[in-house]
This record gives structure tokens, C-alpha cells and sequence, in this order.
């Protein structure tokens, strides 16, 4: 379809059509949202206290942090992937400069690590190599694209450009046609992961200007969307879970802002409003949400690399509804976003409450 009838097409047809202007195209769509009076208050309220699991290295987590000090047993790359929420609400919720400058190079210092465990040819030696690398990289080339954008810029212009080559290596490895293919295969039954996998090529691919990374993070993204449910819900192991389609929802309001053409913003409109409205259904009175029939998250989740089980991700859902309720002005799903958002914040202080008795 050409960029001129695809953009026809979002004004003739309602299903496609925005209230008031366009969606920003390119980093200034995810700006936007990120600013957003919700997000301020919700995801990026408090700069002060994101990713703050981390050693004097940058390691993140306990397993990353044990294997850092001993440089023995297991770790895993997209444990530091959170380093790109304390760049990215520094960035934007930075009404104290010196919380915000903080966390901003708390949040480059757990990437940084993660880069530091670059092998010489691109790769990580990182378990389940293709899916975690994916997560890395789609966080921190969408943190970089952020920070290149921000006022920070002249502040961080070294450690961009350090970052940028580190980028390019991880997105070379990732393409490698042995790798991308064992990856993609194995990753056949989580429909979010091509979305993230989307993602991680078609960020890197703007920010390094490669053309041949966007491409093949066009043909990706289609097979994610390709795996969609006639009831809008998107299968995770045979079944659903209300936290990995939100978690791809997310990835897909992403990939819509930065990197989409005209003809993929078509596709991901149509996706995206199902995939929203069937999430909302799931929505309670209470904020809670319905996740009785998750496959992977839950009370009876899988287990986070053989720890702790898997919660139900309210983190994801909050804004992923938020993400589409905005970009698609839909007034009902900003609603159930907040809901979300106030009883996962109500729940948190009750358990923070609890461990204190």
C-alpha cells in the first residue's frame, strides 16, 4: 500500500481516525506519552526509587549481582533492562534536578553493565541468549533514542556514543540468520515476544539510521500481529495471560510511535484496538484484574528463571491501556488504567504494611 492511500485511509475510515492531530511520528509519539499527566503520576511519579537492586557495578538484581562478585553461576541480560525506566523517569519527572540527574545515571550504569558482558562478536553469554537479548536491547536503544532527544543530550554526548556502538554489535548478533531463526523458533509460542523482538530491531534500527533493521523488524512485527485471536486476545503457550499480551500491547504502542510507517500504523490501529478493548474486559470495579486464566503469571505462574513465580503484571497492563486509551483517545481505556494503577499502588502499600508489622 503507498504512505499516501494508508494516510487517505486513516481519514476516511472512523476505525482509524484520531480525535483532534495525529500521533507524533518517531520518538516525539513515545514522549509524549511518557510526559503524560498519567504516566508522571503512575510509572515515572518517582524517579528516586526506580531500579535501585543494583551492586556498585551496575549489576542488577541478585543473580546478577551474586555473578558479578563471583563470576560464577547464572545471570541474565534482561535483568538490566530496568536501567532504561530510571533514565527514562529522570528524563521527564524532573521536577528535582537532582533526583533526576541520579537516575539517570543509575539507570546508564545498570545498562552499562549489561554491556560490559559483550562478547567480541556481539553476543551475551546470557541464558535463553535470543529472547534475553531482545529485552535488553529493546530497552536500551529506546533509552538512548529518549536521551539523544532530551535536554541531558550535551551531558551524556560520550557515554550515547559508547552506548550506540554497543547497540549496533547486539543488533548485528541478533540478526544473524543461525541465531535470529533458533531464536524465533523457540519463541513460537509467546506472541509477545515478537512484538519485543519487533521492537528491539525497529529501535535500534532508528536510532542507528539502518534501514535493514527496520525492515526486518516490519516482517517481524507481522508475524505477532498475524498470531492475533478473533476476541483480540494474542496466546501465550495455548492459552492467555493478561500480563505477557499486555507486555506486547505495550511493545506494539512502541514500535507505533517510533518506528511504523503509515501502512504498519493501519495494521497496528486495528490490532491495537482489539488487543486493548479485549484487556479491559478483563478489568474489575476494583482495579484488579481478571488473570484467573493466565498461563504463565499468577498464583499458579511460571517461575522467574527458577525463583520467585511470575505476579500478575499490573505494571504492564496500567500502560498498555494507558498507551492505547491515549494514542487512540479512548476515554474508556484511560479509565480502566487508572483503576489498574490505584489498586496495584493500594496493594503494594498493603504489603509494605504488612512486612512492617
Amino acid at each position: 500500500m503507498e504512505p499516501r492511500l494508508a494516510l487517505l485511509l486513516l481519514c476516511l475510515f472512523p476505525t482509524f481516525c484520531f480525535a483532534g492531530a495525529p500521533w507524533p511520528s518517531g520518538i516525539e509519539g513515545d514522549v509524549r506519552f511518557e510526559s503524560s499527566e498519567f504516566i508522571l503520576k503512575s510509572a515515572n511519579r518517582n524517579p528516586a526509587e526506580t531500579a535501585l537492586n543494583l551492586n556498585k557495578n551496575g549489576a542488577y538484581d541478585e543473580k546478577n549481582k551474586a555473578y558479578d562478585e563471583t563470576k560464577n553461576g547464572s545471570w541474565f541480560i534482561d535483568y538490566q533492562r530496568v536501567g532504561a525506566d530510571a533514565v527514562i523517569a529522570g528524563i521527564y519527572n524532573d521536577k528535582n534536578e537532582k533526583d533526576s540527574l541520579a537516575a539517570i545515571q543509575r539507570g546508564l550504569k545498570i545498562l552499562n553493565w549489561g554491556f560490559d558482558q559483550q562478547q567480541p562478536d556481539g553476543s551475551y553469554t546470557s541464558g535463553d541468549a535470543y529472547h534475553n537479548v531482545s529485552f535488553f536491547l529493546a530497552a536500551a536503544s529506546r533509552a538512548i533514542l529518549h536521551l539523544k532527544h532530551s535536554r541531558y543530550l550535551p551531558m551524556f554526548q560520550g557515554e550515547i556514543e559508547e552506548f550506540t556502538g554497543s547497540i549496533e554489535k547486539t543488533a548485528n548478533w541478533l540478526t544473524r540468520k543461525n541465531i535470529e531463526s533458533e531464536g524465533l523458533r523457540k519463541d513460537e509460542p509467546y506472541t509477545h515476544r515478537f512484538y519485543m523482538n519487533a521492537a528491539a530491531l525497529g529501535f535500534s534500527g532508528v536510532l542507528l539510521k539502518r534501514q535493514d533493521l527496520i525492515q526486518r523488524s516490519f516482517q517481524i512485527l507481522n508475524l505477532g500481529i498475524s498470531k492475533q485471536r478473533t476476541d483480540g486476545s494474542n496466546p501465550e503457550k495455548g492459552g492467555t495471560d493478561t500480563g505477557y499480551h499486555c507486555l506486547g500491547l505495550l511493545f506494539a504502542a512502541q514500535y507505533y510511535s517510533i518506528v511504523a510507517d503509515p501502512q504498519m500504523r493501519l495494521m497496528l490501529q486495528t490490532i491495537g484496538e482489539k488487543a486493548a478493548s479485549w484487556i479491559a474486559s478483563k478489568v474489575l470495579t476494583s482495579g484488579d484484574v481478571d488473570s484467573a486464566a493466565n498461563t504463565r503469571t499468577g498464583a499458579d505462574g511460571e517461575k522467574r528463571h527458577g525463583t520467585k513465580s511470575k505476579p500478575v503484571m499490573y505494571y504492564s497492563i496500567y500502560k498498555a491501556l494507558a498507551y492505547w486509551g491515549q494514542i487512540q483517545n479512548r476515554r474508556d481505556l484511560n479509565i480502566k488504567a487508572k483503576q489498574v494503577f490505584e489498586f496495584d499502588r493500594e496493594m503494594k502499600r498493603k504489603q509494605r504494611e504488612s512486612i512492617g508489622k
